[in-house]
């Protein structure tokens, strides 16, 4: 997804564009976020934009699919 690094909103467009599976763990990780996070808050928290949110998705994504083992390098077992 391309888009300016001052955007803080998503737009239509981008949402249209997310993978169901993005769209279901961007719901998921906005609720948990002000559900449970920032309600017990203490000090000075900045708010998270949906662009920061969808950022980190992006690279979790990333980090797991780089974590996932190599199914074709480990030996079968007889």
């Amino acid at each position: 997804i391309m888009r300016k690094k001052s955007n803080t909103s998503l737009s239509k467009d981008e949402l249209a564009s997310l993978s169901a599976e993005t769209h279901r763990d961007l719901k998921l990780l906005s609720f948990f976020y002000y559900e449970c996070i920032m309600p017990y808050r203490t000090g000075i928290v900045k708010k998270v934009t949906p662009v920061q949110m969808l950022e980190t998705l992006e690279d979790f994504y990333t980090k797991a699919s780089e974590d996932v083992p190599k199914t074709n390098l480990i030996p079968a077992h007889d």
